[in-house]
């Protein structure tokens, strides 16, 4: 991850309660739930030890970037109450559309096929 890059933020949490994404006014409660919750962030810095060559961090690494108040509040609660990842994304990305994976659907669209 550089800077000007785009990167999506994913959130894992232990416990959520996850939107249905056919009725947003219904909510359950999931043990567990992952989901992209930014997209098309701008990373603005990238400070830390990382090997040039092998693009691995040698210790902690600080990533920032260009998020209105809104989209920042998501990324801290996601790094204070759970684990936040990061996609590199391109023009071409495509997102499942804020769809929140679950232990009951993690597998559901491939078992679709």
């Amino acid at each position: 991850i550089r800077p000007g890059q785009t990167v999506g933020v994913m959130l894992s949490v232990d416990q959520a309660d996850v939107p249905n994404p056919r009725d947003p006014t219904q909510v359950r409660v999931a043990d567990q739930a992952t989901g992209m919750v930014l997209d098309g962030v701008l990373v603005t810095n990238v400070s830390g030890a990382v090997d040039e060559e092998t693009g691995q961090a040698n210790s902690a690494v600080m990533v920032s970037f260009a998020l209105d108040e809104s989209d920042a509040e998501r990324l801290v609660f996601g790094a204070e109450h759970g684990r936040v990842w990061l996609t590199e994304q391109t023009k071409d990305t495509t997102t499942l559309g804020g769809q929140f994976r679950t232990r009951d659907n993690i597998f559901r669209d491939l078992a679709e096929g």
